[in-house]
């Protein structure tokens, strides 16, 4: 069935809300235009807290809910690293706009510490080789699979987006100080870094937890919901339509995540991300 009967439907979404409450709450008091010492404070107490929690009764391996907790958790903490290391000067936020070349380079070391610091929480709350095996069917070794039989459809988008990327790279001159091979290759690796890092987190890890709780269905909603979530306070900074911004990001978080259930893998989401957001990038520097 596409969606499990394990649970009652509205228990099920009564969780989901919950979930996307505690997460909408850390990425606001992190990510938010109010930014501050308190709320850094308040967000790691609150990561700790339900961290606590989720391994109070052993291993969070055994419980699906508390899995579930533990990777959201999970997320929070390396949000929380990231914010202080942002607040103490060492590192800046990765998308806001250079004004020349070194300033870009070192936009990309603080978006390496950014997937550096997530992975790191990440890590420090699924902290059992038992959950190697919770990953399945998208363990590390399948990560990569590429869609199968009946989707060769599937590359014709991948086509599409690298053509316009490309054509836009190659139309819109950067406004930054700069060679501009060295640009583009910057910006490639941004890209590449966000894509293949948030298909990771979202579509791998996530996904994986809440489609062993919720189902295939409420898993992929689940996990479309936070990646949502987590563009909350980008929309704004990025485009000026931020009602439209945050639909295109749940749009595209439900179709990557089920093309990834149904390739067994995040390769065909991480190359059709990493072209959007050479867009991205792109039109920061023109």
């Amino acid at each position: 069935m596409f969606c499990k009967s394990t649970m009652s439907w509205w228990r099920r979404w009564l969780e989901i809300a919950l979930v996307a409450g505690y997460f909408l709450l850390l990425v606001h008091l992190l990510t938010g235009p109010d930014g501050g010492l308190v709320p850094l404070l308040a967000s790691g107490a609150l990561s700790a807290t339900v961290w606590s929690w989720s391994w109070s009764s052993g291993f969070p391996e055994r419980h699906a809910d508390r899995r579930l907790w533990a990777v959201v958790s999970g997320l929070g903490s390396g949000l929380c690293l990231f914010a202080l290391s942002r607040r103490l000067g060492w590192v800046d936020w990765p998308l806001q706009r250079p004004g020349s070349l070194a300033e870009y380079a070192l936009l990309l070391c603080s978006h390496v510490a950014l997937i550096a610091v997530t992975a790191a929480g990440l890590v420090w709350s699924l902290n059992s080789p038992r959950f190697a095996a919770l990953l399945s069917p998208f363990r590390l070794a399948r990560w990569g699979a590429w869609p199968r039989r009946g989707m060769h459809l599937l590359w014709a988008p991948v086509v599409v987006c690298w053509g316009w990327a490309g054509w836009y790279v190659l139309s819109r001159a950067p406004h930054v100080d700069g060679a501009v091979g060295l640009l583009a290759i910057i910006a490639l690796t941004k890209a590449a870094l966000t894509g293949v890092g948030e298909e990771f987190f979202y579509r791998g890890v996530l996904q994986s937890v809440c489609t062993a709780r919720f189902g295939v269905c409420g898993g992929i909603l689940c996990q479309a919901l936070l990646y949502t979530l987590f563009h909350v306070h980008l929309g704004a900074a990025l485009v000026g339509n931020h009602s439209a911004f945050l639909g295109a990001v749940f749009v595209l978080g439900v179709l990557f995540g089920a093309v990834t259930h149904r390739a067994q893998g995040i390769g065909w989401a991480c190359c059709v991300h990493t072209s959007l957001d050479v867009l991205v990038e792109w039109s920061n520097l023109s």
